[in-house]
């Protein structure tokens, strides 16, 4: 898998409220034979996130990407007709840092996550955290893989999640199908 990595922290001079939409990612695998055991699979994963985060150079990979605005156009021809060397993308943006009471108006959820990439294979899975609450979003293309492969996928994963938890009840499941 590829995940996106918030280098928001290397840049010394990027303020919390300024929008900045770059994030490289890192590559992580479980190799041939990956673990039974959910829990051990998470921590060799986060692991080997964790040591190629501190490897990564924040400002060489913005130089590197303003070099590559030239040839925009080519590469998103290019990867639109790849598949990518990885299965699916997962994109943890993490807490929303923002107040949630505006005046006389209440923030209660964020809905509709996109991923905007050019790749043929833009699996992802975003997860995001507000007001106590995890949000997990499963964004595919048709394309790429088709609905029904996607629901497949969907409630596999939703029943391996809720078995490592613990929790066979998918309490909050029901009431957010919405996405699907």
């Amino acid at each position: 898998m590829i995940c996106p990595v918030n280098i928001r922290k290397f840049i010394d001079n990027l303020d919390a409220n300024v929008m900045f939409n770059y994030a490289p990612t890192v590559s992580l695998s479980l190799g041939g034979k990956p673990l039974t055991e959910f829990w051990a699979m998470a921590r060799i994963l986060k692991q080997s996130m964790v040591k190629k985060i501190e490897r990564l150079d924040a400002i060489e990979q913005l130089v590197t990407a303003e070099r590559l605005h030239s040839s925009a156009s080519k590469l998103i021809s290019l990867l639109l007709q790849s598949k990518g060397s990885y299965d699916f993308a997962f994109s943890n943006v993490g807490r929303l840092d923002i107040p949630d009471t505006y005046a006389d108006f209440r923030l209660e959820r964020f809905l509709g996550v996109t991923v905007a990439l050019p790749w043929r294979n833009c699996t992802t899975l975003v997860t995001t955290q507000f007001r106590g609450e995890t949000d997990l979003a499963f964004v595919s293309n048709q394309s790429f893989l088709p609905r029904h492969k996607a629901i497949a996928i969907q409630q596999k994963a939703i029943q391996m999640l809720a078995a490592a938890l613990g929790n066979n009840g998918y309490p909050h499941y029901a009431d957010n199908q919405s996405a699907i």
